[in-house]
């Protein structure tokens, strides 16, 4: 059970830093304003996702700025917090589609996050996979949520550089929106936690099950088999004849309930660290103002 709540508190104090670390990190004259763009449906798994890498580029002293590209032009994109052409360095943003779409006319540069709709739906589309097209091949960089992504995006896109695509793990963290004893009451009386979606990137969902100790049964698709291993860390099923009979396999065997929820915990622990994934968001940015900065400078 996930609930959200549009006032996020993912557990990292938002900090002011003094000029002098800023001045530190970032050389003069080096752009490192951030806008991160996404579709801002305040209970979706998007809003979620770009919030916590905000709160992870924020602390470390990165000043981030939200915007929706439905509702950006060429010159409002700007008109966020104080951000101007000369101070933003980078565009980040979520979905090659939704937010490609915008992102592929713009003169800055721009990393993209692969979106599960964009390489299981939005593909068989030939208008969307024109513009989806564009935008891949004109990122900076390319982030997927796991390695059966990052093959299908290549797949998919086969003129991508293998080196711009990289692959960061979404962290998982609990968003409160209930008292805390009401969100126990309701992870303690749940059984499994079920995902039969047809298309997903990496659900947010599952792995927040997996780590608070609920069973996942999931339907077998590459984004649910990227997180899910059939009987180890969850079951899987692909017709609703498997489903009847792994559920009731696994309301008959408690060995299989434990086995699974102390599997589970222990992948999510260690391949969703939060703190892991801060640092690999982190270093790709630094790495990409700075050759960035080189390059303005060789221009000169």
């Amino acid at each position: 059970m996930r609930v959200v709540s549009p006032d996020v508190d993912y557990g990292m104090k938002s900090i002011s830093w003094p000029y002098n670390f800023q001045f530190m990190r970032f050389p003069q004259g080096m752009p490192h304003t951030l806008i991160l763009l996404s579709p801002l449906v305040t209970h979706g798994g998007n809003f979620c996702t770009i919030n916590r890498i905000k709160s992870h580029l924020e602390c470390q002293g990165f000043p981030c700025h939200l915007a929706d590209p439905n509702d950006c032009t060429n010159e409002s994109i700007f008109q966020h917090g104080g951000a101007t052409g000369e101070n933003v360095g980078v565009l980040v943003g979520i979905h090659a589609l939704k937010t490609g779409a915008f992102m592929r006319g713009q003169k800055l540069p721009y990393i993209l996050i692969i979106g599960g709709t964009d390489i299981n739906v939005f593909c068989d589309e030939p208008k969307a996979m024109t513009v989806m097209t564009e935008a891949v091949l004109n990122a900076r960089y390319v982030i997927c949520f796991s390695k059966a992504n990052k093959e299908r995006t290549l797949k998919l896109w086969p003129k991508t550089l293998p080196s711009r695509i990289k692959v960061i793990p979404q962290g998982v963290v609990y968003v409160p929106g209930l008292p805390i004893c009401d969100v126990h009451a309701l992870i303690s009386q749940a059984t499994a936690l079920v995902n039969s979606s047809d298309s997903e990137g990496m659900c947010l969902a599952l792995l927040e099950a997996m780590q608070l100790g609920t069973p996942v049964i999931a339907r077998d698709i590459p984004g649910n088999r990227a997180i899910v291993q059939d009987g180890h860390t969850g079951l899987l099923f692909d017709s609703p004849e498997s489903f009847r009979e792994k559920t009731e396999h696994l309301l008959e065997d408690s060995s299989l309930q434990k086995l699974l929820t102390r599997e589970a915990a222990e992948y999510v622990d260690s391949h969703h660290n939060i703190q892991q994934e801060r640092q690999e968001y982190t270093n790709l940015l630094d790495q990409c103002l700075r050759d960035l900065h080189k390059q303005r400078q060789m221009n000169v």
